[in-house]
């Protein structure tokens, strides 16, 4: 079992215990009138992949310069898996039952006991399958507007023809003409204190303004 990167680069461990293999497909569904789901397709989830590996510095690497980094080839192995997880690259696992691309190194565990203490490791890699796809982008015209390299998407600025302005245009006369508005002069005195309607010979309110006839 060998794990190659983006690289062509390839890490082989020492054994493979496990391997774990999840295809799974998700059923869409639809609820209909009779209580149950109809379902008319069918989506592929990604793969997923969990390797369970050990590591043992008592023997040499499949291929020299493979586990470098550390004077322990179990600890460098370690270290190797985590770099490539924080690097979130995309990986080629090569399995017995099959060839997995696009796969990130979702989790990484292990147990470092009295066995692994010494010089060995026992280590848990799940790997995830990531689906890629590409938008393209498509052209609408055939003479594409970029901004502030042409005037064609600037307003320009123009007057008003006479012609509109005079059809809206307000007339000259004086608006008293139009309206005949009363004399609101004060006939009647003012309110000036003290006296009430000082002005008024009867010294009354008129009757215009509410007061109750004789």
């Amino acid at each position: 079992m060998t794990v190659t990167t983006v690289g062509s680069t390839s890490y082989v461990f020492d054994a493979m215990l496990t391997a774990d293999h999840t295809s799974d497909a998700e059923l869409t569904k639809y609820p209909v009138q009779t209580g149950a789901n109809a379902s008319y397709n069918a989506i592929l989830k990604p793969k997923v992949l969990i390797l369970e590996v050990a590591m043992s510095d008592a023997i040499d690497a499949y291929k020299a310069g493979m586990w470098v980094g550390n004077l322990s080839k179990s600890v460098s192995a370690w270290q190797t898996m985590v770099s490539l997880q924080a690097a979130r690259v995309f990986l080629t696992v090569n399995t017995r039952l099959q060839t997995y691309t696009n796969m990130l190194l979702k989790s990484i565990t292990s147990k470092d006991d009295k066995k692994t203490f010494s010089g060995g490791l026992h280590m848990v890699l799940t790997f995830e399958q990531v689906f890629t796809s590409t938008v393209a982008q498509k052209q609408i015209s055939s003479r594409p507007n970029t901004t502030n390299s042409n005037n064609l998407a600037i307003s320009q600025g123009a007057s008003v023809p006479n012609s509109v302005t005079n059809n809206y245009k307000l007339p000259d006369t004086p608006v008293s003409n139009f309206i005949d508005a009363p004399d609101l002069s004060n006939s009647y005195g003012t309110t000036e204190s003290p006296g009430l309607w000082s002005s008024n010979n009867i010294g009354t309110i008129p009757s215009t303004l509410g007061a109750p006839q004789p």
